[in-house]
């Protein structure tokens, strides 16, 4: 559906299915991009039946935002519909050169293949193996960074190109577990990338320079002295950044001219307090933003921003099913262990019987991870099913710095569970809990190792303990 984006109004509907012959087809859209003013992209499973005959095929194709016609520029052979279709995805677009470049999956490869959207000529950039995550383009749609998955899985290796893709040389490589490195955008009148990391002498992540060639991070573009960077974002074909974001406990910006910050403090007195948003799309020349809004207790909806009118408007809730009359407003908790190191937890109250109700502790992942004072479905649903809810930031956790995140190397069953436990005394001690009400433990990855743990060491302080995909074997 194309809507205005100032009033609202329907402009165009684009019908799922359609007949020829004796044959319906069927569209199942995958990603929809609207890169050029006149022409939307998007990324289909088109199903064809006939009789009782079932065929499918991945395409690519253009929809004209006017008429609604469609028109296909690649696609995969048709298959029965128990064969997995992998859809291929959008690197770039090039709006002068009327071109985007796509990532096509093939039987052991992946090609990176850059289409004119008018005549459906290919060029074919660049065959990479099975492996590769994605590319980075320089202004003339060259391809100048590979990123793959080392064949253990357990690196991300970055190669560079400096003849357009004919030549690839390995330059850098880290564990994505446990090192944050996030490309923002590349600048081909330096040859700089631009990325979100923590060199391995600096306390907290911040935005660099880095040059892929080299594998050195230049000068430092901001950083916060508290809390790791977390994203950032550049304007729409443009080098130029618009803001880079961290997790305090809402999300946080900074914004890098005056007038966007004052466009971006505009954005946040027109929502509510709680409320955390971030850039999701915007217009070619970035009159218009799409901006995604979510809180603790919404889990999201889309707006627009039209610059000349100033004013938001909600395009679609992601989860409309939702009931947010139902949904409980988590608060912060601060503790200290017993040791005296200063803690952090997020407390969501059940909706149904507030200060009596059973507790269940919910300890995150990673552990090289965290919870925000944002939606949080599992902590909502067990809120909803009448439990109060406690999330610990114990140490080891991540966003708040390299030093908190060491503090946890070798405590996995020591002090980082002896955290968890000073997080629920500090609950008893501030009267959100009740020592005489039932209590669980939940937690996923090194959540369930933790509720392993805490069934094994101290079993008597938990009724039941959940682990999903819970780490059981160390050495292993």
């Amino acid at each position: 559906m194309v809507e205005d984006s100032a009033t609202g109004d329907t402009r165009l509907e684009i019908k799922q299915t359609y007949t020829y012959y004796s044959k319906s087809v069927n569209w199942l859209y995958d990603w929809v991009s609207w890169p050029f003013d006149d022409t939307i992209l998007s990324s289909a499973v088109e199903f064809t039946v006939s009789g009782d005959k079932f065929k499918s095929r991945s395409v690519f194709l253009t929809i004209n935002p006017e008429t609604g016609e469609k028109k296909v520029l690649a696609a995969s052979r048709k298959r029965n519909l128990d064969k997995e279709l992998d859809s291929p995805k959008l690197i770039a677009s090039d709006a002068e050169r009327r071109e985007v470049t796509l990532a096509i999956h093939k039987k052991a490869s992946v090609e990176l293949v850059s289409i004119n959207v008018d005549t459906g000529r290919q060029r074919l950039l660049d065959t990479a193996n099975s492996r590769t995550l994605t590319w980075l383009l320089d202004d003339s749609m060259r391809p100048v960074m590979r990123i793959e998955k080392s064949k253990s899985g357990g690196l991300h290796q970055y190669y560079s190109s400096q003849d357009g893709g004919r030549n690839w040389t390995l330059r850098f490589q880290h564990d994505p577990l446990n090192e944050g490195f996030y490309p923002v955008s590349y600048s081909s009148k330096n040859n700089k990338f631009i990325v979100v990391s923590r060199p391995a002498d600096a306390e907290h992540a911040g935005l660099y320079e880095f040059d892929l060639h080299t594998g050195q991070f230049g000068k430092q573009l901001f950083s916060d002295s508290e809390y790791d960077l977390s994203s950032a974002r550049k304007r729409r074909g443009s080098d130029d950044l618009l803001y880079s974001a961290l997790w305090k406990d809402k999300l946080e910006k900074h914004w890098f001219t005056p007038e966007d910050a004052k466009l971006g403090r505009a954005i946040d007195s027109a929502l509510p307090d709680e409320a955390n948003w971030s850039v999701f799309d915007m217009s070619l020349h970035g009159q218009a933003w799409v901006i995604y809004v979510s809180s603790p207790i919404n889990p999201g909806a889309y707006y627009v921003l039209r610059n000349d009118l100033k004013r938001l408007r909600k395009i679609s809730d992601a989860r409309p099913h939702i009931d947010l009359s139902t949904t409980s407003m988590p608060r912060r908790v601060d503790y200290q262990t017993s040791e005296g190191l200063a803690l952090r937890g997020y407390f969501t109250p059940s909706t149904r019987s507030p200060g009596h109700a059973p507790l269940i502790v919910m300890p995150h992942g990673g552990p090289v991870s965290r919870d925000v004072m944002d939606w949080d479905g599992w902590a909502q649903y067990f809120a909803h099913r009448g439990y109060a809810v406690f999330q610990p930031q114990f140490r080891g956790s991540g966003g708040f710095g390299q030093t908190f995140e060491r503090l946890g190397h070798g405590e996995w069953g020591r002090a980082m569970q002896q955290d968890i436990a000073d997080g629920v005394h500090a609950l008893e001690q501030a009267g959100l809990v009740s020592p005489d009400q039932p209590r669980s433990i939940v937690g996923a990855s090194y959540g369930g190792y933790a509720a392993l743990a805490a069934a094994t060491m101290t079993p008597d302080a938990y009724q039941c303990a959940i682990s999903y995909a819970g780490v059981s074997d160390l050495p292993r």
